[in-house]
């Protein structure tokens, strides 16, 4: 008789180095782990996959930065020039208006940080740029500049605002003239090298989940989904494995940077094929899986564990009210009467 035992393993990853991990790269995006023990799936299981049951991943990527080039903004007041640098960081539109004003009254005086805004014009999604210089005083912004901010907030570059020339003493408007692209990541996506993953289109880049942003800009994002994308590890199979690598990227495969430490929890399932003996036999002899007598018993034990635990789950049902269709002979009771007949129990 054959009784089918699921086995899972679990694995919790961490790219902190403080949680043991090593060879973390400079972006924190890429880590390894080393087990003490292999992971091993035994050799002759089958359906082996791999899914991820929670991460937690910040969503901390900058979008302004001097490495991304968009970090700069000039402003001519009174047909003056002032350059402005956004230090590097993760905004939204609110957050960035504080940072334009603020490092405006550091470069140029703080009785100009009320001569500009920055506001969100939400049915658009687009910003819009606000100029209000007193009576006698000119203000201009100027994206013709290298590396300026111009492509976040959704303003053409090499263009200035106002484009006829500086406002002097007056209330103008504009807004931008495409959507603002604050959210340069749009998902993150987590992979490690123990399969190909989950098929992205028409390829492979060995990714074992989705992370969805469900967070505003600079908090931490906890994935759970309630149904994880399952991706097949059949290479595991028989192939104990000491060390995994683990990598998080944005929705084209290229590596973040969160500058923060990231995390997962794994489960890999599998199933594999317990022979009981033939319960209509006098002895206990003509095993089937021809194992020792040691082997038989620890493969008993597993499956009468296993085998009851699933049972007590099934019964339970999905509103904790046993389903009366299970409650018959069970694969458990099975196994179990099977051996008291051959004399193991």
């Amino acid at each position: 008789m054959a009784v089918l035992i699921p086995g899972v393993i679990g694995l919790d990853v961490n790219s902190d180095p403080a949680s043991g991990s090593i060879n973390l790269t400079p972006n924190l995006a890429r880590f390894e782990i080393l087990l003490t023990e292999p992971l091993s799936i035994p050799e002759g299981a089958f359906d082996c996959t791999v899914q991820v049951d929670e991460a937690t991943v910040s969503n901390t990527v900058h979008n302004i930065s001097a490495e991304l080039q968009n970090n700069t903004i000039r402003f001519n007041i009174n047909f003056a020039d002032a350059d402005i640098v956004i230090p590097d960081g993760t905004y939204d539109v609110n957050t960035l208006a504080e940072a334009v004003k603020r490092e405006l009254g550091i470069v140029a005086g703080t009785q100009f940080t009320t001569w500009v805004d920055l506001l969100p014009d939400l049915p658009t999604q687009k910003v819009k740029i606000v100029l209000n210089p007193p009576g006698g005083n000119s203000i201009q912004i100027d994206f013709t500049q290298p590396n300026n901010i111009s492509s976040v907030i959704g303003f053409d570059n090499n263009t200035f605002v106002p484009p006829g020339g500086p406002v002097t003493g007056e209330l103008y408007e504009q807004l931008g003239d495409s959507v603002a692209r604050f959210n340069n990541v749009e998902y993150f996506l987590i992979h490690w090298d123990g399969g190909q993953g989950i098929r992205t289109n028409d390829s492979f880049s060995q990714t074992i989940s989705r992370v969805n942003i469900t967070s505003a800009a600079g908090t931490q994002v906890v994935d759970a989904p309630f149904h994880p994308t399952v991706s097949e590890a059949s290479s595991l199979i028989g192939s104990p494995r000491k060390g995994f690598q683990f990598w998080l990227t944005d929705q084209n495969g290229v590596e973040v940077n969160t500058h923060e430490f990231w995390s997962a929890r794994l489960s890999i399932h599998y199933s594999q094929l317990v022979f009981a003996p033939d319960p209509t036999k006098s002895n206990t002899t003509g095993f089937q899986m021809g194992s020792s007598v040691s082997t038989r018993d620890r493969m008993f034990d597993t499956a009468i564990h296993h085998a009851s635990e699933r049972d007590r789950k099934r019964k339970r049902g999905m509103d904790g009210v046993p389903e009366p269709h299970l409650l018959s002979t069970t694969p458990s009771n099975t196994i179990r009467a099977a051996l008291e007949r051959t004399g193991r129990y």
